[in-house]
């Protein structure tokens, strides 16, 4: 009798661990010296959102029937299993300052969870899916700046979506943007677009007209 109750006890034992997501190890940011880092796939887990409608609030109260599950490395996210995502990573600034880190997506729409020891600390929202005017940080790169104190730890969540579940067929990367970097990036990117075309019109405008004042001097002639 009590090797019985043993034998069902360590089978739910065992059921209760398959059950449970992985756990979360800590990315620790040591330097910030590039444009930006990418977090290896050991460091974030997914969850598969079928219904595309689960919320912040599900995953917190529900933490035993979501299961999070890592992704292996070259893997990509299955565009059949859903067409939204939730992705957890948890990370902290080894340096002896301050990190200006900005968290950006490829993806429609996307929603970032900042928690700081089990607080939710903020709700940023990005993507091109969302209007401009409720875009937060950087609208154009895509992407909301946070600054991280030294020695400080923050659980990121982060809903990505699409419209249609096929368009997450690309190779899923979490990166960690240098925000000034980052800024500088977008500024001179923005330079040789809107700045030189201007000068390219300048060009083509003058061509014009000394093409006309040739026409009118032949005419006069």
């Amino acid at each position: 009798m009590k090797r019985g109750v043993i034998l069902l006890w360590l089978l739910f034992g065992i059921n209760s661990l398959q059950a449970q997501s992985p756990p979360l190890p800590v990315y620790v940011i040591t330097n910030d010296t590039s444009l930006f880092q990418e977090i290896d796939s050991h460091f974030w887990q997914v969850f598969d959102d079928a219904s595309g409608k689960l919320t912040m609030k599900d995953l917190l109260q529900e933490p035993a029937s979501l299961r999070f599950y890592e992704v292996q490395p070259g893997g990509s996210l299955d565009s059949g299993r859903a067409s939204a995502h939730w992705i957890r990573f948890r990370i902290r600034n080894g340096m002896s300052r301050s990190a200006g880190i900005s968290f950006s997506t490829k993806s429609e729409m996307a929603d970032f969870y900042l928690f700081d020891n089990g607080r939710q600390v903020a709700h940023l929202v990005t993507g091109k899916g969302y209007p401009w005017h409720k875009k937060d940080g950087m609208k154009k790169a895509n992407a909301v700046p946070w600054s991280l104190p030294a020695g400080k730890e923050l659980l990121v969540y982060q809903r990505r979506f699409n419209e249609r579940p096929d368009k997450l067929t690309v190779e899923t990367k979490i990166r960690l943007y240098n925000t000034e970097k980052l800024r500088t990036s977008e500024f001179n990117d923005y330079e040789e677009k809107f700045i030189e075309i201007p000068a390219i019109y300048t060009s083509f405008i003058s061509g014009l007209l000394l093409l006309a004042c040739i026409f009118n001097f032949l005419l006069f002639w």
